[in-house]
């Protein structure tokens, strides 16, 4: 039982009447919440004389749901079962503005376990803008920037261990939601193979291994193609970190004259933390033949398989659709969309994470579909097509590289580069 004197007035960042259920009670009860820290209290009244409760927000997912028997706009909070009994609540809130204040400033307070779960988790956190999301994760971006302006040239990057004490110490800081600065070469490799070592599904992911066996095992010339589309159609998040992070270590093998780390030396070190068998699956000599020979294809053949914006090949799943940014995006991070909120996007690709492929004029991101909202009215619509005047401006070496390196991806994008044309013609006879 939390006591009502110890809440710091200060560090309270919403209150306000929500109807609140246990989906496994289902009995409803109106009651007074107040969020501090990363706790959510409610109690039985505005006058706080008696609290009725307490949920810790650590590893919790907020989702929007649809109506039900109670009058009220819908939302869950699920907490992970790693830290709680696995519940989840369902609440109610007397407007839209107001289900989605909360469950924005949740977000924000949210304290999300980084190792040791899944990647699109890390995704979440964003130390100096809580409640942004990245499309990498944060320390990702730091660590493999220390590296590459501090270290490209030191010898056994990636090969040498580093202090077993400092990476602890910063597992327990990023677990926490906490900045970290890096300051050590070897313990912040350490910690980049840790966290891919960590993830409870892979990056190149579980479900990924019947194909990949397929592949190493398809003519070499073949082998190119047929990784290129497997990646395509990771998550989103996945084939962001992958192209992120093999750019950076091509740049640690063009120091291989002073770092000593040939292709064939990372594949050693970085691979087994690309994929692995699931659960009690074990074939060591399968998941080595595996992990080295995509290894070496992605090292080998970065531009083909990525290109210069990963992003304008990352394969549509059909459902294409425009859509208003409500938020504006922290683009100090790469892969994100740098467009005004309430700019009308054209969404791409759509992933089971939420993360979306979304386009303003020719400007290309990486956006969570919890940062997008419906367009309010058809003049919206129009008034934001017709203002969007650089949009599709593809070069003609762009649209050629891209029919070489994605056939599909060229024919669709000139189908839509088309279409969108004339719908930015339509809107700006029709907005003046």
């Amino acid at each position: 039982m939390v006591e009502v004197l110890s809440l710091d007035l200060s560090k309270i960042k919403k209150g306000g009447f929500l109807t609140l259920t246990e989906v496994s009670t289902k009995t409803w009860k109106k009651r007074y919440f107040v969020l501090h820290d990363a706790t959510l209290d409610y109690f039985k009244d505005q006058s706080f004389k008696e609290i009725i409760g307490s949920i810790k927000i650590v590893d919790c997912t907020v989702s929007t749901m649809q109506e039900g028997e109670m009058p009220g706009f819908y939302f869950t909070l699920s907490i992970s079962s790693a830290n709680s009994k696995g519940v989840e609540y369902v609440l109610i809130a007397e407007s839209d503005a107001d289900r989605r204040a909360w469950m924005r400033e949740i977000t924000k307070v949210n304290i999300v376990s980084v190792f040791d779960n899944e990647l699109y988790k890390a995704l979440e956190v964003n130390p100096k803008k809580p409640g942004y999301f990245i499309p990498i994760p944060f320390f990702i971006v730091k660590a493999l920037k220390f590296i590459e302006d501090e270290a490209l040239d030191v010898e056994g990057i990636y090969r040498m261990n580093g202090s077993a004490h400092k990476i602890e110490n910063m597992v327990t800081a990023i677990n926490a939601n906490v900045n970290v600065e890096f300051t050590d070469i070897h313990s912040t490799t350490g910690l980049v193979k840790l966290y891919m070592r960590s993830l409870k599904n892979p990056v190149l992911m579980h479900e990924s291994i019947p194909a990949l066996k397929a592949l190493i095992n398809s003519p070499e010339k073949q082998q190119v193609e047929l990784l290129h589309n497997l990646l395509r159609k990771l998550p989103i998040p996945n084939f962001l970190f992958l192209a992120y992070f093999f750019k950076h270590l091509c740049k640690v093998i063009e120091h291989e004259d002073k770092n000593m780390m040939k292709a064939s030396v990372l594949t050693v070190c970085i691979s087994p933390a690309l994929v692995w068998q699931s659960g009690n699956s074990i074939d060591v000599f399968s998941d080595n033949s595996i992990q080295q020979a995509v290894f070496n294809i992605m090292i080998d053949n970065y531009e083909a398989l990525f290109t210069d914006n990963p992003l304008t090949i990352y394969a549509s799943n059909g459902k294409i659709y425009f859509s208003k940014l409500a938020q504006e995006q922290d683009t100090q991070w790469p892969f994100t969309l740098d467009a005004p909120k309430g700019s009308i996007v054209q969404v791409l690709s759509e992933d089971k994470y939420g993360w979306t492929v979304c386009v303003f004029n020719d400007k290309w991101g990486a956006v969570h579909k919890k940062d997008l909202e419906p367009v309010s009215s058809p003049r919206e619509f129009l008034k934001g097509i017709s203002s969007q005047t650089s949009k599709w401006a593809f070069g003609d070496e762009f649209v050629q590289k891209l029919k070489n390196k994605s056939p599909e991806s060229a024919q669709l994008y000139e189908l839509l580069i088309e279409k969108v044309r004339t719908l930015r013609e339509k809107a700006a006879k029709a907005v003046i």
